[in-house]
């Protein structure tokens, strides 16, 4: 479901910042077909903050998808809506590479996210 660009104002208009949480990436990953990403990964990803693409890419600019201890539990202490992109892409990936080990460490670590923002948000 698209947004029309007159709700986006409406809304925004009656609660501050809600075009920033209509418009975040996070919904194109949500909505993007299930099929591998590709390089769609790299531009989804490089539409996150800063602080976020330093602990995903590599020092060769390609995502990490191993290690995943070390920056899961830096991506939960974020507690954003942009960390929470950050674990869907990467769970994402980790499903279309058949890692069903590394896929369920980063849905639960997406769902301690979820239930923590949901107590910011309450």
């Amino acid at each position: 479901m698209e947004w029309t660009t007159s709700f986006k104002r409406h809304r925004s208009a009656k609660i501050g910042g809600t075009a920033l949480i209509i418009e975040h990436v996070l919904w194109e990953m949500l909505r993007a077909p299930l099929q591998p990403l590709g390089k769609a990964a790299s531009q989804m990803l490089r539409q996150l903050s800063p602080d976020i693409q330093e602990l995903i890419l590599a020092p060769n600019n390609q995502i990490r998808l191993s290690g995943a201890h070390h920056y899961l539990r830096a991506l939960e202490r974020r507690r954003s809506l942009d960390g929470l992109a950050a674990l869907t892409l990467l769970l994402r990936l980790s499903l279309e590479r058949h890692d069903q080990l590394l896929a369920k460490e980063y849905a639960c670590s997406l769902l301690k996210v979820l239930l923590m923002l949901g107590l910011d948000w309450t």
